[in-house]
């Protein structure tokens, strides 16, 4: 994880969804009515979509993902692409992976 856009990051969900992408190699499409469960969110769908929404656009803003290519579709359907990993966190990840 990135702390530097961890700690730049406002909101609670745009902090979990961080949390979660940064735990997956790669992202995949998912129902934002999943993502709603998993991160335990008691806002209505459309509430929570709006967050969603802003959530991606903070984490677009921080460079965690790839801007413009992240988005909620009108059927509920969450894809984002993450940004490349620059040259410090590559190296950390592979030492830590190195030392497990």
């Amino acid at each position: 994880i990135n702390i530097e856009q961890r700690r730049s990051l406002k909101t609670n969900l745009a902090k979990w969804l961080h949390s979660y992408w940064s735990s997956h190699k790669s992202t995949y499409r998912i129902k934002a009515q999943t993502l709603r469960a998993l991160c335990g969110s008691k806002a209505s769908n459309s509430e929570f979509n709006r967050m969603l929404r802003k959530a991606i656009v903070e984490l677009s803003n921080t460079g965690f993902l790839v801007s413009n290519s992240s988005s909620v579709s009108r059927k509920g359907f969450v894809e984002v692409l993450k940004a490349k990993k620059n040259k410090t966190e590559l190296t950390i990840t592979n030492l830590l992976s190195k030392n497990q």
